[in-house]
């Protein structure tokens, strides 16, 4: 086991050297993905969390399905990149506490966001980042209970992945892992341009 991990420590700093400097300073990246349990409604959902703990009562939408995602980065040095992304779910759920008796079904959520990316292991055909980014989300739904109006709601939204990893020269695979719209795990390819 140790073999190994000299030897992993090993390849891995013989993919970061540099082969040129700025490779992609200047460069483009888009990129289509999927993220699994996604949090669009972030800042919502850690008040709501922490209120409840003294006051249960408050009613929100806690999105936890599949969102996909299109985003574009542009690398203003060899290690930073920003962007943006957008992303949609389609079968997002709603959260329902014991108190709140609406059925909103068809829950539809759009994200759009402004991102930004650090490498802080870059090699020719893999790299380790992280990213962050902040954003809005627009929330719609419609109401199966004629009682009550569709649901509408909009708000900031957040995405914080301290693990990302790419594979590939030109055209690669990536897999990030974090807490926010792209979800728990994100998976998807991309294209340097």
């Amino acid at each position: 086991m140790k073999n190994l991990l000299v030897k992993f420590t090993f390849l891995m700093c013989l993919t970061s050297t540099g082969y040129a400097q700025d490779e992609d300073k200047g460069k483009s990246q888009i990129a289509i993905s999927a993220g699994i349990l996604p949090t669009e409604d972030i800042a919502n959902e850690m008040l709501v969390r922490f209120v409840d703990l003294f006051f249960p009562s408050h009613q929100h939408v806690s999105v936890d399905n599949v969102s996909v995602f299109g985003s574009y980065k542009y690398f203003v040095s060899e290690k930073i990149a920003i962007g943006g992304t957008i992303g949609y779910n389609s079968r997002a759920k709603p959260f329902n506490y014991d108190n709140w008796n609406r059925r909103y079904d068809g829950i539809k959520v759009v994200t759009l966001a402004g991102e930004g990316s650090f490498y802080y292991l870059k090699g020719p055909n893999v790299g380790l980042y992280a990213l962050g980014g902040m954003g809005c989300f627009i929330v719609t739904s419609g109401n199966y209970n004629n009682n009550y109006s569709d649901y509408t709601n909009f708000g900031l939204t957040l995405q914080l992945t301290p693990l990302g990893i790419r594979f590939g020269r030109k055209f690669g695979g990536f897999a990030e892992i974090g807490y926010g719209y792209k979800g728990l795990v994100n998976m998807g390819i991309n294209l340097k341009l």
